[in-house]
């Protein structure tokens, strides 16, 4: 009997849509938010696990931080509330090797 071959990649599209300005910034901002919660929680336990940052963690919340700004600033300086945006966001997962 074979093995069927393992995948080492999957490949899913989160978000392909249309969306108005504000729906846009709240889609984006969401996964954004749980992003930031998820380094900011790492950050401080493994500052009080290790007794050091994790520098990696801080530097993806300044990154996720400085792109809400853009985003906003992009959305709400660029584009009329009733203008619809086009939102592709594809999650990519692959077996590091």
């Amino acid at each position: 009997m074979e093995l069927n071959k393992i995948e080492k990649k999957i490949t899913f599209n989160l978000i392909d849509g249309a969306f108005l300005p504000n729906e846009t910034t709240e889609i984006i901002n969401h996964i954004v938010e749980k992003k930031l919660h998820f380094h900011e929680l790492k950050n401080f336990s493994e500052s009080i696990r290790l007794g050091k940052v994790n520098k990696n963690s801080v530097q993806r919340i300044e990154a996720l931080v400085s792109f809400k700004n853009e985003l906003s600033d992009f959305i709400f300086k660029s584009v009329g509330p009733h203008q619809l945006l086009k939102v592709n966001a594809v999650i990519t997962i692959e077996i590091n090797q």
